[in-house]
């Protein structure tokens, strides 16, 4: 058994990352530094092949991934309201009217009372789909060509232009 098949099966200890070192890469990332730039840097300070630096990498991004999936965001919708509306206190005690005006302004775009309404006032939400089969075909086609389609002459049509059906 001391061939090299034997080796090949023993169990490494892995040594713990020192979470100073994924706390830097992680610092690195969310200042907007695009690892490929501190990667080697890195990997000489920590005495580790860049390889494995790319790893923690890795690590720090799936751990900020993770951190991302528990966000809240209507705590983060709170916590603004809170502060547009402590802002609009603070112009108000200054008598800043530009302030409170424009506290005012963010938070109702935040609870999106200034976002656009769509109103449809013809159908209340439903879809109309109108098909020559329907009776209004031959209504919507006067209304908007001037005649119904089907035997239509050159003359009675606005446009002047000829219905290769009619002719037939």
């Amino acid at each position: 058994m001391s061939d090299g098949t034997a080796q090949s099966g023993i169990a490494r200890a892995k040594r713990p990352i020192p979470a100073a070192w994924l706390d830097e890469i992680e610092e690195r990332i969310l200042r907007a530094e695009a690892p490929a730039d501190f990667v080697k840097e890195l990997a000489q300070k920590f005495g580790r092949h860049p390889r494995k630096v790319w790893g923690y990498v890795a690590l720090v991004r799936a751990r900020l991934a993770e951190r991302a999936k528990a966000h809240d965001p209507a705590a983060d919708a709170e916590q603004i309201r809170s502060m547009l509306l402590g802002a609009y206190r603070t112009a108000k005690e200054d008598r800043d009217a530009k302030g409170m005006v424009s506290a005012a302004k963010t938070l109702a775009d935040v609870t999106g009372v200034t976002a656009p309404k769509k109103i449809d006032h013809t159908s209340n939400g439903e879809t109309i789909g109108v098909v020559p089969s329907d009776p209004r075909w031959t209504e919507l086609q006067r209304e908007h060509l001037g005649a119904a389609r089907q035997g239509v002459s050159d003359e009675a049509r606005p446009d002047g232009n000829a219905d290769p059906l009619a002719s037939k």
